[in-house]
């Protein structure tokens, strides 16, 4: 029964292997794939993709301090990087008022967030036209060479 218990982790031990897992997990992603995770309504990245990467529960995430604290630090330094967008801030609602929903500022942020997706995707089309310019560009040789020896394409 002894060994058992020498073998079971402290609070701390745990709280110490899943920030080093979340630091891991952390140093492999790239700009793509965090682009991949946002969570557009909120402008974060998803907490539940990065427990799943981590192999740890989201509760970490919420209740680890270090991972918590370097999570929101590395998000912060993604926006200035402009890899994520602004995080959109939810109110709290008073306790003794009912809140009507501004529709205006949904509508604005969800402008926001479309944007930001439309630029991601506008990056995307410039690359692979790019890309496809170039093949065309190796083509159009090939195919003065062919006519220079004769060889009339089809």
């Amino acid at each position: 029964m002894d060994k058992n218990i020498s073998k079971k982790k402290s609070g701390r031990q745990l709280s110490e292997d899943n920030y080093d897992k979340f630091v891991l997990w952390k140093a492999t992603q790239s700009d793509d794939s965090l682009r991949e995770m946002v969570n557009f309504k909120d402008g974060v990245i998803n907490r539940g993709m990065i427990a799943n990467g981590c192999e740890f529960g989201r509760a970490v995430l919420r209740q680890n301090p270090k991972v918590k604290k370097e999570l929101l630090e590395w998000e912060d330094n993604l926006r200035v990087q402009g890899i994520l967008p602004s995080k959109v801030v939810k109110k709290q609602p008073d306790n003794n008022e009912a809140t009507i929903l501004d529709q205006d500022s949904r509508l604005k942020s969800n402008t926001v967030l479309n944007c930001h997706a439309l630029e991601v995707r506008i990056q995307e089309l410039e690359a692979e036209n790019d890309e496809l310019r170039s093949k065309l560009s190796r083509l159009d040789g090939l195919n003065s060479s062919l006519l220079d020896i004769g060889w009339a394409p089809l």
